[in-house]
């Protein structure tokens, strides 16, 4: 920290200012170096610069002409600096000695000044040697956190009642679980078609020769293999179908079991059948009719047929 005298334009200037930006300005105009100056953490420059401050306050606070401001600024900082390391008795002979050479400046503003300087500086001697003789070891632990601004909040008309947002989240929790159920579920069925093709044309042939004689053991054995092997995979694809039907019984279940705020009115209701639907159903039934009256047909006509050959007709 160089050594610079203010001027009084400049001490006009740093008494005007409020006391943090006023002890920056003041700072500034001793070219002190206050890159990255924290207060927390530089406390020996914070606290010498407090005692330049206060004193120059002082002085204007009191009335004295602007030059004599400077004058005691100038004798406060030269004897605070100068009497670093040396005692308090010593530390008095120097403020007498730089105090004589001041014969210009008035009596009596003087004698106000160093009683103030005797009552803060040279009272609490001890505790300004400690702080300006060796540096304070930073006890703050630094660390970097991410702090995300709050989302911006929807329009208050777009607003949802609480009972209502939470109703759509397990909604949307239950709906998000069905669409993964469904996705396994067709996992499964692809890996059962794909099983079908396999076993259909690999399995049962993979170790026949082409010109190999089959005989009859082993062609029974083959049909053995392969019909068992379709079994298996048509109980699988049952199995598959069954509960693929029972998750989605379970889902509707859970679905309409949870509660609906009432708000929203009457949940949706399950769709009854179409008419397309029942006129397919009618469709069915006259089919099945008519295969039935073919099938009679076809029983009226095997027995003429067996009539006619042993020679009798018969009754219609």
């Amino acid at each position: 920290m160089a050594a610079e005298s203010l001027t009084t334009e400049q001490a006009k200037q740093v008494s005007t200012l409020p006391r943090k930006a006023g002890r920056l300005q003041l700072a500034k105009y001793l070219k002190w170096n206050m890159d990255n100056f924290d207060e927390e953490i530089d406390m020996q420059k914070s606290i010498i610069l407090d005692f330049y401050y206060d004193n120059l306050l002082f002085a204007v606070k009191t009335g004295f002409p602007w030059n004599e401001v400077c004058t005691v600024f100038d004798l406060a900082r030269d004897v605070h600096s100068e009497s670093i390391g040396l005692p308090l008795p010593e530390a008095i002979k120097l403020y007498k000695n730089k105090a004589v050479q001041l014969s210009q400046m008035n009596e009596n503003n003087l004698k106000t000044f160093t009683s103030y300087f005797f009552l803060t500086f040279m009272q609490h001697y001890k505790l300004y040697q400690c702080v300006s003789s060796q540096e304070r070891e930073p006890m703050i632990s630094l660390c970097q956190l991410h702090v995300y601004p709050p989302v911006e909040p929807m329009p208050f008309k777009d607003g949802k009642e609480h009972i209502v947002w939470n109703y759509e989240q397990k909604l949307q929790e239950l709906e998000s679980k069905e669409k993964e159920r469904k996705e396994g579920i067709m996992k499964k069925k692809q890996d059962l078609v794909s099983a079908e093709q396999l076993l259909t044309l690999e399995v049962p042939f993979r170790e026949v020769e082409t010109d190999e004689a089959l005989d009859r053991e082993k062609l029974s054995k083959l049909i053995d293999e392969a019909a068992s092997a379709h079994i298996s995979l048509a109980q699988k694809n049952l199995e598959t179908r069954l509960q693929e039907k029972h998750e989605n019984l379970e889902f509707l279940f859970e679905k309409t079991a949870l509660p609906r705020p009432a708000v929203l009115g009457a949940p949706p209701r399950i769709k009854s059948p179409t008419k397309s639907s029942a006129k397919s159903r009618q469709s069915t039934r006259g089919g099945t009719k008519t295969a039935q009256s073919d099938r009679t047909g076809g029983s009226k006509s095997r027995a003429q047929s067996k009539a006619s050959v042993r020679g009798k007709t018969p009754k219609s």
